[in-house]
């Protein structure tokens, strides 16, 4: 394109994410006339009904034939002399959007609201409500989070719910789509996560408009049950059937930590076995256990930022009233657990599996090393511990095993803390080197490194601690990160312990 190559057009285009809100008419014009040129078009065409003979080039990873080719001329023709039918509707302005922030104020400081989170209500065993006020950070933004634990179908015990549950979030995502797409033009953001034993939901942007926001996402949610999404469900069904297929197709060392995880959650499951109960999975089935989805259970709610005491307890209030949740009692919520390889007969176990692709000449290892549960009763010692000495450990491990011995490029050994069970894990891939080959250098470096702990002097184990103390030390920069640093460590494990 011709038109982009000068100086000027350099700087526009380095440009055009601060000038969204400049007005260039000519500019404007410009872009329209390259957008309406069928020469400048690229049409992805993909279905079941195409005859493999006539798609002749090969995707070499993900391994799937096309093809390519130029628009005729006639086409072209065709195309540039496009009519559309009227079907009596005229472009008109989108909608008012009622998200737009107007307030920028920040409020007063208060020491005795931001200085750690606090629980300020609770909901007849529905609802917890927990809040911080921002003095660090003094911007006008807000983040709130939620939690929904429920046991509704089954969820994190079923492989049914589990497919009910992905499906229900990819579509409610696009059902929710331009409303989203409205709160993106307001400086907002919303995201749903489906967790092992909750539905995790946050919404992130300016506080004026922060109980708008949620209260009128929550209503969308509730309203979602008895929508038709018929057209919509089908367009997710296919699309989750293509990525767990794919899943299989992921680089060796991606697929080796993936399928650990199913290994090590009690009640995963694989996604071969997803995928076969997709398959037959159909909308009237969806509907039928949608209309019992989220009628029981509790929610776990965290304000943070420059909202008042009152907003946060405002948009509780919305979402009690607007979901209807029947109490649950805690100890009827889904426990998902971590499987304690110590109370098996045998505390060291193997697992294999074989990469789909015969040609993909890579191998990983992952050896996984559990300590135990951590029952939070030392003040975080043992996982301190643990810390230590996978701080210890990472250095070494990387420069024998992928510098030294060149076993592969992807070479990390991580500690790791979840569902209260401490553990270390080593990953290496090798393009060269078998599995049992890459365990016994992995062994003769640990052997190594064992002799070396026993010979370490005061200082070099001053200089570990100095590291991790660094590391956890580190100060929060902006709202985000410690939002982030409260919901994952703290209410996530539901410990609570915040002057950690």
């Amino acid at each position: 394109m011709p038109q982009f190559k000068t100086p000027d057009d350099l700087q526009h285009l380095l440009r055009h994410s601060y000038l969204a809100e400049h007005y260039d008419a000519s500019r404007l014009a410009q872009v329209a006339e390259l957008l309406s040129n069928p020469a400048n078009c690229l049409v992805l065409v993909a279905s079941k009904s195409f005859e493999e003979s006539t798609l002749p080039i090969h995707e070499k990873w993900y391994k799937f034939n096309y093809s390519l080719e130029r628009f005729s001329e006639a086409r072209l023709g065709e195309l540039r002399a496009a009519q559309a039918p009227d079907n009596g509707k005229a472009l008109d302005l989108p909608p008012v959007n009622n998200l737009i922030a107007t307030n920028f104020e920040i409020l007063a400081e208060d020491q005795s609201l931001s200085t750690r989170p606090q629980l300020v209500q609770q909901w007849d065993g529905v609802a917890d409500l927990w809040y911080k006020k921002d003095d660090k950070f003094k911007k006008p933004k807000g983040i709130v989070a939620c939690k929904i634990y429920t046991g509704d179908l089954g969820f994190g015990t079923s492989a049914k719910a589990k497919v009910f549950s992905d499906v229900w979030k990819n579509v409610l995502e696009e059902c929710l789509r331009e409303f989203v797409y409205m709160a993106d033009c307001a400086k907002l953001e919303f995201k749903v996560s489906l967790l092992r034993d909750n539905i995790d939901l946050q919404w992130t942007g300016f506080n004026d408009s922060l109980v708008n926001f949620v209260g009128e996402t929550v209503k969308r949610i509730a309203a979602f049950r008895n929508g038709e999404c018929r057209e919509v469900f089908y367009q997710v069904k296919e699309q989750l059937m293509q990525e767990w297929k794919n899943h299989y197709l992921n680089q060796v060392f991606r697929l080796a930590a993936a399928e650990m995880d199913t290994y090590l959650y009690a009640n995963d499951v694989e996604k071969s076995k997803l995928s076969e109960l997709l398959a037959s999975f159909d909308y009237e089935t969806f509907k039928t256990m949608q209309s019992e989805w989220l009628r029981h259970g509790r929610m776990l709610w965290y304000a943070q930022g420059n909202l008042s005491k009152d907003q946060a307890k405002t948009i509780v209030d919305q979402a009690v009233t607007l979901l209807s949740l029947q109490p649950v009692p805690r100890d009827e919520l889904t426990d998902v657990r971590v499987v304690d390889l110590s109370s098996l007969p045998e505390n060291f176990h193997r697992l294999d599996f074989t990469v789909q692709d015969a040609s993909n000449e890579n191998s990983c290892l992952v050896a996984y090393f559990q300590y135990g549960r951590d029952l939070g009763i030392d003040g975080g010692k043992n996982n301190l511990i643990n810390q230590l000495v996978m701080q210890y450990m990472q250095e070494p491990t990387f420069d024998q095993l992928r510098t030294k011995e060149q076993l592969g490029y992807v070479v990390f050994s991580r500690p790791r803390s979840a569902r209260d069970i401490l553990s270390a894990w080593f990953l290496v891939q090798s393009p060269g080197k078998c599995c049992e080959y890459i365990r016994s250098r992995l062994d003769v470096h640990f052997a190594k490194m064992r002799q070396k702990v026993r010979d370490l002097s005061d200082e070099e184990f001053r200089t570990v601690v100095g590291a991790v103390l660094t590391n956890i030390s580190e100060k929060d920069k902006n709202l985000l990160e410690e939002f982030t640093r409260f919901w994952n460590e703290d209410f996530a494990t539901h410990r609570y312990q915040f002057d950690r």
